[in-house]
């Protein structure tokens, strides 16, 4: 953690033996981090302690997604995502998704995943319950705009837009 004003490290947390590929601020302050080493580490900013260690995956973390009601959501390079209560540590949810290559979080609360072959599957209850879109051609992004409207953006160039 750095001074902003001083330009001065502050804060090193230390405890993941590979690459920190992915961050996300949680809304009580604390940070999580993912890692190449496959695991999920949640931060006390105070003290620099490690709160959590999240274990259970086959791959490296590769994103986050914060979610209401102390949930994270990672997203790994083994084809998953798993949803952790940020308080207790346990795995809530497991989804699989083949090529899966990105997530968002709509604002009904359920997870819209898109994959390499070119599909956006909104999930409910541990099942894709709704396929929003089909492509030819791999899906490299979601985001999802305040109104509840769902982007993505597509191999080919495109961007494709749900209401």
């Amino acid at each position: 953690m750095w001074d902003t004003e001083s330009g001065e490290c502050v804060l090193t947390l230390e405890g993941h033996t590979s690459y920190v590929i992915a961050l996300a601020a949680l809304p009580d302050g604390r940070l999580a981090s993912g890692s190449y080493d496959k695991t999920v580490r949640v931060w006390d900013l105070v003290s620099g302690v490690c709160l959590l260690t999240l274990e259970g995956r086959a791959e490296r973390v590769l994103s986050f997604l914060v979610m209401p009601g102390n949930k994270l959501a990672s997203r790994s390079w083994d084809k998953t995502v798993r949803v952790w209560d940020t308080t207790s540590g346990e795995c809530l949810l497991k989804l699989t998704q083949p090529k899966l290559s990105c997530f968002g979080l709509l604002n009904d609360g359920r997870l819209a995943l898109g994959s390499a072959d070119g599909k956006v599957c909104a999930w409910e209850d541990g099942e894709c319950a709704l396929t929003l879109g089909e492509s030819s051609v791999p899906v490299n992004t979601l985001a999802v705009l305040p109104n509840g409207t769902l982007a993505a953006g597509f191999r080919d160039g495109t961007v494709r837009v749900w209401r």
